[in-house]
């Protein structure tokens, strides 16, 4: 992504044949560095803990990659050019 920065990000969610979502966005990747990775990362940590509570699932649900594997990791954000999106009715 550093060689080209356009990129393509699609995100389904599929409960059944009748009832599904799908999102594509395009855009361009930004690597993000020092303070803005950290309240980047500490951002994803925040809504993954809530989501995790909200839905009752276990701890490590709300673990992000770093947490889990150790090390750095890398922060990034696309900033979006493009957003589509489907779902299906009920």
């Amino acid at each position: 992504m550093g060689a080209n920065p356009n990129v393509c990000v699609e995100v389904d969610r599929v409960r059944n044949a009748a009832d599904w979502c799908s999102i594509v966005v395009r855009g361009t990747f930004e690597l993000l560095q020092s303070t803005e990775a950290v309240r980047a990362v500490e951002r994803i940590r925040t809504r993954m803990s809530a989501a995790a509570i909200a839905a009752n699932a276990p701890p490590t649900a709300a673990a992000t990659f770093v947490d889990r594997e150790g090390g750095e990791g890398i922060a990034y954000r696309i900033l979006l050019t493009e957003k589509h999106g489907h779902c299906s009715l009920p």
